[in-house]
């Protein structure tokens, strides 16, 4: 029994380690932490996956104004340098959204629990800003 202990701490330090020292792996879903904080309650989910030529693609899902529906929106302009990740999403309900956030932890997210991202998020109308604030994401690999 001892054994399997000191084998499991051993491999959950490493991993750890690694995971401190390598950059964040990003694909998956981000999902809002839910707070009186969050300003974006429109905001179900981010998504972003790894197109296979080295960038990435990615949605934002946002509550619909009628029951059980949804609309989802395409990001643009994708850019992770390091542990910051910026996009814009054009034309949500005639809306653009605008992010900017630093991934809190690194290597293989869907061993972590709890905020993984926070940044700052703006919506804008026809070059007037409607709502800005600071926002959190849980991460999720999905179903």
């Amino acid at each position: 029994m001892m054994r399997h202990t000191s084998f499991c701490c051993g491999f959950l330090i490493a991993l750890s380690q690694v995971s401190a020292q390598t950059p964040p792996i990003v694909a998956g879903y981000y999902l809002p932490i839910r707070s009186s904080e969050n300003p974006f309650s429109e905001l179900w989910q981010l998504e972003i996956w790894e197109d296979g030529n080295g960038s990435y693609k990615g949605t934002i899902l946002l509550d619909a104004p009628t029951i059980d529906s949804s609309i989802t929106c395409s990001l643009q302009e994708i850019s992770i340098q390091g542990k910051v990740l910026t996009f814009k999403a054009d034309n949500c309900l005639g809306d653009r959204y605008e992010f900017t956030g630093e991934f809190l932890r690194s290597g293989m997210m869907d061993f972590l629990e709890g905020e993984v991202l926070r940044g700052h998020l703006s919506i804008v109308r026809g070059g007037v800003l409607l709502k800005e604030g600071t926002i959190g994401f849980e991460f999720s690999e999905g179903c």
